[in-house]
């Protein structure tokens, strides 16, 4: 194995151990409370995504929202796409989310940002995303977006 590819292995590795993690961490019960900081937020915790690209077919994603602003995702658009990243309360109910996508193999990297907007039950939301897709020479290859509709994982 050369060292690029153990490079890469190790990188791929630790992503998806932080990603197990991340879902663990945020299946725990949580509080919830209005007014408090995003270690009690009511987006805190896993949901089930479907996600519906302008123009190309839908998927499923499995996000994480965790503690602190912390969000880890996998998806089934390609069987082995996770991503990393962060989110921000804006208002009572409203976010932003921001992460980046690596393909397998690597051959560009896509960064996504999202407007959420959790339902008045917190166990649904809608929203719409923008992505840009960029190959390691900085090259953009394809822009997009379209909606996201997210429900509380419940075991």
């Amino acid at each position: 194995m050369t060292s690029r590819s153990k490079s890469k292995v190790n990188t791929l590795a630790g992503a998806a151990a932080l990603l197990f993690a991340s879902v663990v961490l945020a299946g725990a019960p949580s509080q919830e409370n209005d007014s408090a900081g995003k270690d009690h937020d009511p987006l805190v915790g896993t949901w089930v995504v479907d996600v519906t690209p302008r123009g190309r077919p839908p998927f499923t994603a499995i996000s994480s929202f965790n503690m602190g602003g912390t969000f880890a995702q996998i998806d089934t658009n390609s069987g082995v796409t996770s991503a990393l990243g962060r989110w921000d309360r804006i208002d009572d109910l409203t976010y932003t989310n921001d992460f980046i996508l690596f393909s397998d193999p690597y051959v560009s990297t896509t960064t996504v940002h999202v407007d959420l907007r959790l339902s008045a039950t917190r166990d649904s939301f809608i929203a719409t995303y923008e992505f840009v897709q960029v190959a390691p020479d900085g090259t953009v290859l394809v822009t997009g977006g379209g909606s996201r509709q997210g429900s509380r994982f419940a075991p």
